[in-house]
């Protein structure tokens, strides 16, 4: 299981710590009055102080490092979360400048961690995305060892991406990404402008304009629109409680009031993969603002209108059984939930296999051995509570 002390020890993995002798003192007599519970802001001002005179970066980025570490241990979250944002972006400026994989190892370490730190303080798309530039600098690290002819280092790196694989995959917000992977034919990729509500009747097929990217999506121009005023909502609360010296959770008063609106809409108007498709991000978006036993639920009203033993119910279906899992949701079939959907995927490879779709069958064993890791992850958390 990946966690925030576990992948803390990888940080001088490979090499050897970068604190100069002043700093290593300074460190140490602050790690030793953590341990006493006698530490104060003042002392780790005053390592912090003698760090940034340092002439050495990759000093300076460790001790912010080691800081952050006993500040998340004492449940101080935000405070870690910025001292780490500082390490990242010394670490990213020394990629390239500092011989061998070094600057890159520590930042890819530095980014799990802040991820950790932003996930704590419920900024779940920043910790999403944070995790995942960590996941891409460990690519980059095993295809710099495999060139090296490093082997023992690549097996390390490629351990170390399953892993992470594997815990993305107990959250929401990852299965979610899966589920417009391999969609029916009745799927479209439609955007839609970032501020503009589009005019006109609903299913009208209104034509986009710019937002980056693009989305396989069976919802209205309508409810396109709402479900990304929804998302940027949920965004900005984030950034506004991270980017605060207040130690607070977000505010989600707004996006809670639209997710309500547009729930309340559904029945009325939509057809039933349409409103599959709703539920499903009305379902992310309460589980991104900590109201997790509402949004299994309003997860579990959508999954009878996928089409039975689709891709989008099979991965629905996984996302729900992680959703009924958290905290106060209280789902005792949870793990059945998941277990259903792991067989049911099972289903989807064969069938990939008699149309000899060679693509489709790699991607469902990839995330078969996922799903099989995470069960077992989940299993030994769930037994180690009892």
């Amino acid at each position: 299981m990946i966690d925030f002390p576990t992948v803390y020890k990888w940080l001088n993995f490979f090499d050897k710590s970068s604190l100069d002798d002043a700093a290593k003192l300074l460190v140490n007599r602050f790690l030793n009055s953590t341990e006493k519970g006698s530490e104060s802001d003042q002392d780790a001002e005053a390592v912090e102080a003698v760090a940034k005179v340092s002439r050495d970066p990759m000093c300076t980025a460790e001790v912010l490092v080691v800081l952050s570490e006993a500040l998340f241990r004492k449940g101080r979250y935000k405070l870690a979360w910025k001292k780490l944002n500082e390490a990242v972006k010394i670490y990213d400026a020394q990629v390239g400048k500092v011989k061998t994989n070094t600057a890159l190892h520590r930042l890819a370490v530095a980014r799990l961690l802040c991820g950790f730190c932003a996930w704590k303080l419920f900024a779940h798309y920043s910790a999403i995305d944070i995790w995942k530039y960590a996941r891409e600098d460990f690519l980059k690290l095993l295809e710099n060892s495999e060139d090296q002819k490093l082997g023992d280092r690549a097996s390390w790196y490629k351990d170390i991406i399953f892993k992470l694989d594997v815990a993305l995959a107990c959250t929401a917000e990852e299965p979610y990404t899966w589920v417009y992977k391999y969609p029916d034919n009745n799927f479209e990729v439609r955007t839609t402008a970032k501020h503009e509500k589009p005019q006109g009747v609903i299913n009208d097929g209104d034509q986009t304009r710019t937002l980056s990217g693009s989305k396989v999506t069976r919802l209205s121009s309508d409810l396109f629109w709402r479900r990304n005023r929804i998302v940027e909502e949920i965004k900005r609360a984030e950034q506004v409680m991270l980017n605060s010296d207040v130690d607070t959770v977000g505010d989600f008063r707004i996006p809670h009031q639209m997710i309500q609106a547009m729930l309340d809409s559904l029945d009325r108007r939509y057809d039933l993969s349409e409103r599959a498709e709703a539920l499903l991000e009305c379902a992310l978006g309460l589980h991104q603002m900590r109201d997790n036993r509402t949004a299994a639920f309003t997860l579990g009203r959508a999954i009878p209108y996928f089409a039975p033993k689709s891709h989008q119910q099979v991965i629905a279906r996984w996302m729900l059984g992680i959703l009924q899992l958290q905290p106060g949701s209280d789902y005792p079939d949870a793990l059945d939930t998941l277990r259903i959907a792991r067989e049911d995927l099972s289903i989807l490879k064969h069938r990939g296999n008699d149309d000899n779709n060679k693509e489709l069958v790699q991607w469902y064993d990839e995330k078969l051995c996922i799903m099989d890791a995470a069960l077992s992850e989940i299993l030994d958390r769930m037994n180690s509570l009892h």
